[in-house]
């Protein structure tokens, strides 16, 4: 079902490792030493699974990637997942969660991109 919608993207998280790796050395016995490690590990594939998932299916839809965002961009957008109604804030390296209540926002969490690591993690 992905394939067919044609919401093929950047594929900017994939890039951003690729970047991670070519600068890391400038030996390049080195720099494919790490390639094959990141592969194992598997950076990439973890990196190419949420590109695929999230982020190139979000830049298919809000025409914009969180990744690729400059600082004090954002993107908001609200989406209803089974009656509830949920707000979705995209700004560089991070994709805050809250969901809609009579009483307000309630804050269910950020996914944070850390360039020092090259990973995503989910803060509550």
């Amino acid at each position: 079902m992905i394939t067919q919608i044609g919401c093929f993207g950047s594929f900017a998280l994939v890039k951003k490792v690729y970047e991670f790796n070519d600068v890391a050395s400038d030996n390049k016995f080195a720099k494919t030493l790490l390639f094959y490690v990141l592969n194992i590990v598997p950076v990439y594939g973890i990196a190419g699974f949420l590109d695929l998932i999230i982020f190139n299916l979000l830049e298919f839809w809000t025409g914009s990637n969180p990744i690729v965002m400059n600082e004090g961009e954002f993107e908001e957008q609200l989406m209803t997942f089974k009656g509830e109604t949920y707000k979705l804030t995209a700004t560089k390296n991070q994709m805050k969660f809250q969901k809609l209540t009579p009483a307000g926002l309630e804050d269910l969490g950020n996914m944070l991109f850390s360039e020092e690591k090259s990973s995503w993690s989910f803060a509550k």
